[in-house]
């Protein structure tokens, strides 16, 4: 069922900053000052902490990284202006290349003024700007609503099997869907443009909104962005459907469901958006970094769409297709790394030895809490499978031999074990992306990786269906 999934849902509708209209702005590149130009939008920016500070840019978003639009050096102390030609609202960033940066609305305002610290310029303040005090407050709302309803979700989840409570819970979500819909329907009447922001977070509970969905997987795959209007060209200034799309790949990755149904999902939402345009580019982007997340097997699939649509001469761009050649080894189907770590009688282990038999490589931690808890269930599994050809090869991520042979012991793990003993320095976890553990990676028996990241029943039924018992 995906509404366990739901539970997981972590929105990023802060807005990442996300802009347009790169050519437009170079040709308002060295007009700082002239403030009084009623064609012009003067963005002043004073930085609390910036006497060290040369020079300060502004950006734009092409749905996988950020392009530069204006560099320029200070007035006075710690102060810049950006000059930009008047324009329909559009998202900008303004930072340091490679630092965090402020997502802020730019467009029909003459004189916003930003104030923000260079080492926390997200949390900058936009003064003399209607827009962003109104953007600010909206997306605090909706933040507010997905928090309540992920609460609802997890609540409902425990209690599905009590009728009772999760009738009640059902009542007290069909509240924040009733909230969401009157904060949609009173911006489509006061600004249609953030309307179609907050439409990208305007996802109904399956609860109290079926639709003629009989499960809970079809309802969000065809419902999730049912109140977005694909065809307002607003959305190319809206790069917050990378984020939308980030949630929607993301979820789907997690429901276990083919390679290809992923694939044909998220092909059929993106279809929405006119071929080629900014739209098009962010949730693309989006989709994009999920599935690398999760080294999913429709990363290069849809890095290669990527690259074909909008080509590879951005230095985002260059830096996906180079990312690609690096994922393309991490993901399903693919041969997985042959490595060569020590055991505790420092003896060499290579990946390759297992060859021939089904392996599932076990990254882990004497420390870490969730391992150990996940430790018997392994134990149990190696025992039903190991005579009919399933090895296990714990990768430890330990800093000292001693602590890491008493888990060993303690837990009872029979199988081989190796570690070079550098904590999250190890070399194997690096060469496997691992950025948390436990994480695991289940190969064939040709060393391929048939998935990653399977828990305690999802690996059960994944080699259930390996073994046939």
């Amino acid at each position: 069922m995906i509404r366990n999934y739901f539970t997981l849902f972590i929105f990023s509708i802060v807005s990442i900053g996300l802009f347009t209209q790169c050519d437009a702005s170079k040709k308002a590149a060295g007009a700082a000052g002239k403030k009084g130009n009623s064609k012009n939008v003067t963005l002043t920016t004073i930085l609390t902490d910036g006497k060290n500070v040369d020079l300060l840019g502004i950006y734009t978003f092409d749905g996988i990284g950020f392009e530069e639009v204006q560099k320029i050096a200070a007035l006075g102390k710690d102060t810049f202006q950006f000059v930009l030609p008047k324009s329909d609202p559009t998202f900008y960033y303004v930072g340091i290349k490679n630092k965090q940066k402020k997502p802020i609305l730019l467009g029909q305002e003459s004189n916003p003024i930003l104030k923000a610290s260079v080492k926390n310029m997200y949390k900058g303040e936009v003064s003399n700007s209607p827009i962003n005090k109104e953007y600010t407050s909206m997306m605090t709302e909706v933040r507010s609503l997905q928090n309540e309803m992920n609460t609802l979700y997890r609540s409902y989840s425990k209690n599905q099997a009590n009728k009772e409570k999760s009738t009640e819970i059902a009542a007290e979500m069909k509240k924040v869907d009733d909230k969401k819909m009157k904060l949609l329907n009173g911006y489509k009447k006061s600004n249609p443009f953030l309307a179609n922001v907050a439409s990208l977070f305007t996802f109904l509970s399956f609860q109290n909104n079926p639709l003629g969905h009989e499960k809970e997987l079809d309802h969000f795959t065809n419902e999730y962005f049912s109140k977005v209007d694909f065809t307002d060209q607003s959305f190319n200034r809206i790069p917050a459907i990378f984020e939308g799309f980030k949630t929607y790949a993301s979820t789907l990755t997690k429901v276990r469901i083919a390679d290809k149904k992923v694939i044909e999902h998220l092909e059929k939402t993106m279809a929405k958006w006119e071929k080629g345009s900014n739209a098009h580019r962010y949730a693309m982007g989006g989709s994009i970094v999920a599935l690398q997340a999760a080294k999913h097997a429709a990363f290069p699939y849809f890095v290669e769409k990527y690259l074909a649509e909008f080509g590879d001469e951005s230095e985002s761009a260059k830096r996906l297709k180079s990312q690609m050649v690096g994922e393309m080894k991490l993901v399903k189907g693919a041969l997985a790394p042959d490595f060569a770590q020590n055991d505790p009688d420092g003896k060499s282990v290579n990946l390759s030895d297992f060859q021939g038999k089904y392996v599932l490589v076990d990254f882990w931690a004497s420390w870490c809490g969730p391992c150990r808890r996940e430790n018997p269930h392994v134990v149990k599994l190696y025992n039903k499978y190991h005579d009919m050809g399933f090895e296990v090869l714990g990768v430890s991520l330990d800093k000292k031999k001693e602590p890491w042979l008493k888990a060993i012991e303690k837990d009872k793990l029979p199988w081989s074990h190796v570690s070079d003993l550098k904590g999250w320095g190890n070399e194997v976890a690096a060469m496997y992306g691992v950025k948390s553990i436990p994480h695991t990676v289940l190969l064939d028996k040709e060393g391929r990786i048939i998935a990653r990241n399977l828990r305690s029943n999802t690996l059960a039924m994944e080699l259930k269906k390996i073994f046939g018992k």
